[in-house]
């Protein structure tokens, strides 16, 4: 696949993941509930390779455009306590069922921003305490919530999450970034000059078609879907990448199947052999990835 076609594929899954709620596993003993049904997507290119266009057009994708971050904080993720002891509403919070979109994200000295980054991606629910008297929040949407009390700021948000960065993450060996690329689908790209001519011309060379989830019977359009994954389908997903070429190489593979278990669902509860496939052959060319994943030691 050509880096266009890859980028399409990779974005409109992610941006299909969004609104799944739960994704729930057949196993021969007993039923396994992924932590998180939502794919996330790291995509690493040089400069001048248009990647904030991008991101805005995966933004432009819904009926109200989202945002796109440039070097969040934690305060941005998680909201704050302003002078006047009002509330920010988390911007983790504006987006839930939707997509987190970050032009651009660095490890911060502290972690603070990391840790709270891949809380959240995990489908985790984070605590910030605040130490100091703060008017009281407590909204609900479904499973998910944004409470403000006496012990701090309270967040369970569920988002899929696509990062664009002209960092060379090979040269970062930090644990952040590796817990970071591991939770992500790493995809490292180049554009022609003639794709980028295109893209100046506003031609739509990514060819972004949005979700194609269809909501269960008697709910709105956007609400949240839960999967069921049977087993004989979960058996046919490990027994493809089983086969892949190098996966003796992959140590952490639950992940891999995770991922290809997630594009199962995004694709309609279809198989689609060719890019699991894809997929375990991205983590192995990937010396990100193979660091994040502890593949080897990248020099």
């Amino acid at each position: 696949m050509e880096n266009v076609e890859v980028i399409t594929k990779l974005v409109n899954f992610c941006v299909g993941t969004a609104r799944l709620r739960t994704i729930t596993v057949e196993r021969e003993v007993g039923l396994r509930t992924l932590n998180r049904a939502q794919a996330h997507l790291y995509l690493r290119a040089p400069m001048d390779s248009l990647k904030t266009a991008l991101l805005h057009q995966v933004a432009a994708m819904w009926n109200k455009p989202l945002p796109v971050y440039h070097h969040i904080t934690s305060a941005g993720l998680i909201g704050s306590i302003e002078k006047s002891n009002t509330p920010s509403v988390p911007g983790a919070w504006a987006i839930r069922n939707k997509m987190l979109i970050l032009d651009e994200f660095n490890v911060d000295g502290d972690g603070s921003c990391t840790n709270v980054l891949l809380d959240l991606l995990e489908g985790r629910a984070h605590t910030k305490k605040v130490g100091r008297e703060c008017k009281h929040i407590d909204e609900v949407d479904g499973d998910l919530f944004w409470k403000i009390d006496d012990v701090g700021i309270h967040l369970k948000s569920r988002f899929a999450c696509v990062i664009a960065s002209m960092h060379n993450t090979n040269k970062n060996k930090s644990d952040d970034i590796a817990a970071l690329i591991s939770r992500c689908i790493y995809y490292e790209y180049k554009l022609t000059e003639a794709q980028k001519e295109r893209i100046s011309e506003g031609h739509d060379v990514f060819g972004l078609e949005g979700m194609k989830l269809r909501p269960p019977p008697k709910t709105g359009k956007n609400s949240p879907v839960d999967c069921l994954v049977k087993n004989v389908d979960f058996k046919h997903i490990k027994a493809v990448i089983k086969t892949s070429s190098g996966f003796d190489e992959v140590p952490n593979w639950l992940r891999l199947v995770d991922n290809c278990v997630r594009y199962y669902c995004y694709n309609g509860m279809r198989h689609d052999d060719e890019f699991y496939g894809f997929l375990t052959r991205l983590a192995l060319e990937n010396e990100s990835m193979k660091f994040a994943w502890g593949i080897k030691e990248v020099r």
